[in-house]
């Protein structure tokens, strides 16, 4: 018989309960070792949300998600100089399908440029946590 996902989570629950993380497992917001503190509960550098239980991991940090956007970045700048292109075309003989199919892809590519900053800057960030935790770990 096979258990659902909500009977595994109590079972991890009961299982956990007074139980801490045992092996170096960081924050997700400040990258804090969360060692020796229970399986879920508040960071207690930043006060995020943490579950480190098996099935849940929010708010843990995960060294394996750390990698540079460039597909993002580059459907940014694609869309962004598509819409561009459209509209320049559309002005000069005044097509108003090229007007608009090119506001329309310079606004998707407003969006897919905003997205791309923020994981661009979450990139960064994580990066400089790879770099703190290998340091404290090399010590």
């Amino acid at each position: 018989m096979a258990l659902s996902r909500l009977e595994l989570e109590r079972l991890a629950e009961d299982i956990l309960a007074d139980r801490v993380i045992i092996g170096n497992t960081y924050c997700g917001r400040c990258g804090y070792n969360l060692r020796t503190r229970p399986y879920s509960g508040r960071c207690p550098e930043c006060g995020g949300q943490y579950n480190a239980r098996p099935l849940r991991m929010q708010g843990v940090f995960d060294a394996r998600l750390v990698v540079f956007p460039a597909s993002d970045i580059f459907a940014a700048l694609f869309t962004l100089g598509l819409g561009a292109w459209m509209i320049l075309s559309g002005i000069q003989p005044m097509s108003e399908w090229h007007l608009f199919w090119g506001a329309v892809s310079t606004v998707l590519g407003v969006f897919f440029a905003r997205s791309s900053w923020v994981r661009t800057a979450r990139f960064f960030f994580f990066r400089s946590i790879v770099r703190r935790i290998e340091r404290e770990e090399g010590e």
